[in-house]
């Protein structure tokens, strides 16, 4: 009977110290009651509240101005997009096609249409969605240089696709320039 006494004291003293709570929260803190951000709230340096100094001067934690993320391009002005060339050479352009006809019907069509006539499917929703092809389309209006700047930048309603890689936004140049001579009965 002894014996059962002893280990059950093992036993409650060895689960009571070694579960999962612990008492320290300077020394590995639970994951549970790491600091997080929930849905609408501000992330305005909460854990900083009480230093004064921090909340005024955000400079210790925000990147340089002009700083560049890794993998990502410096921002392009509209004037300095007007003055872009196309790198990839006219006679290489073919190659590109079916990436930019791709990208296109993924990142374009939804708005602008299958061949950039300004009637894809969300465009009643989204009134005044340009068309970039045909009689009344703005393409031919545009450098390339301005229509990369575009789909890098956004335009007036239209969002930034700042997350398609370069090469494939030239791609999507080069096919908005297929499909306007298309709609030109194959004349640029």
């Amino acid at each position: 009977m002894r014996n059962r006494q002893i280990l059950a004291v093992v036993c409650l003293l060895s689960f009571g110290t070694v579960g999962c709570e612990q008492m320290s929260a300077d020394w590995f803190p639970q994951m549970k009651r790491q600091p997080t951000v929930q849905a609408f709230e501000s992330t305005e340096l909460r854990q900083f509240q009480n230093d004064a100094t921090v909340r005024a001067n955000h400079s210790g934690f925000m990147p340089p101005i002009g700083a560049v993320a890794i993998g990502q391009e410096a921002a392009i002005t509209r004037e300095e997009g007007e003055t872009l060339v196309n790198p990839v050479p006219e006679a290489e352009r073919a190659r590109l096609f079916e990436t930019g006809k791709l990208q296109f019907e993924i990142f374009c069509a939804t708005c602008h249409g299958m061949t950039g006539l300004g009637d894809g499917p969300v465009a009643p929703v989204f009134v005044g969605v340009m068309a970039l092809t045909g009689e009344v389309g703005v393409a031919k209006y545009f450098t390339d240089g301005h229509i990369y700047t575009t789909i890098r930048n956004g335009g007036v309603r239209m969002p930034s696709y700042n997350r398609i890689p370069a090469e494939d936004r030239w791609a999507i140049v080069t096919y908005i320039r297929y499909l306007d001579a298309e709609s030109q009965g194959g004349q640029r």
